[in-house]
Order: structure tokens, then sequence, then C-alpha cells
């Protein structure tokens, strides 16, 4: 739901040699997420039209190996479960620690390549 922040999220990946496709709301996300099929989604909490719990349930609805990491300025407890319940693989909170960021996005995609050697291996 903040621009800024979108801008310098994708910055922040594409330094790191990460292809990046930004969605400044949900649905746009869930259509990059259809064409684009990446190994890591980034979603913030509120944005307008599907939240960021809408976009984890129709993930993994749709696909459910997508490994999704929430980020959002409204954490609480029951928000996490919630999101943990629906799918997702971690809960960041605002402000950004980008460390903290890049550590969970880097887990959450050798998670996401070892399900796929998994797959092509069997």
């Amino acid at each position: 739901d903040d621009l800024h922040l979108l801008a310098a999220l994708g910055y922040f990946f594409e330094r790191r040699g990460w292809r990046v496709s930004r969605a400044p709301e949900g649905r746009t996300g869930v259509e990059l997420y259809d064409r684009d099929a990446p190994d890591v989604v980034v979603t913030d909490l509120e944005m307008p039209g599907l939240s960021g719990l809408d976009v984890v349930s129709v993930l993994r609805a749709r696909d459910p190996e997508a490994v999704v990491l929430v980020l959002t300025g409204h954490g609480d407890v029951a928000t996490a479960v919630e999101a943990l319940q629906r799918g997702a693989e971690n809960f960041l909170t605002k402000p950004v620690d980008y460390t903290h960021l890049e550590v969970a996005t880097a887990r959450a995609l050798e998670k996401a390549l070892l399900r796929r050697l998994i797959e092509v291996s069997t």
C-alpha cells in the first residue's frame, strides 16, 4: 500500500541479483504470480482490493507450494497466526529490517528451490 516502500523493496532485491515484479495491490500481484511464477512472494498485509491475507489464501489455493512472506505495519499476534495458518512462510513487521527481510527471503527461496529439486528427482 506504500509505493515508496514498494520501490525500495524492489530496488533492494534487484541489488542482490534477484528478478523482481512489483504490484501496487493484491489483484495485480496475483496476476503477476500467474504470469511470472515467482519463487517467492513478499506481500503487504494492508492493500487495496485483496488484502495480504487474501493474497496468501488465493496463491496457496492455486499453488499449494507457493512461498509467501507477509509484511505489515499493523501486525499483532492474532494476524500473524492467521497468516501462518493460511500458509504464509513468514510474517515480518515494518519498519522493514532489511537484514531480517533478506534472511527470511533467502530461506524462503531456498525452501522453494529444494521443493522443486525434490519434485524433479521423484
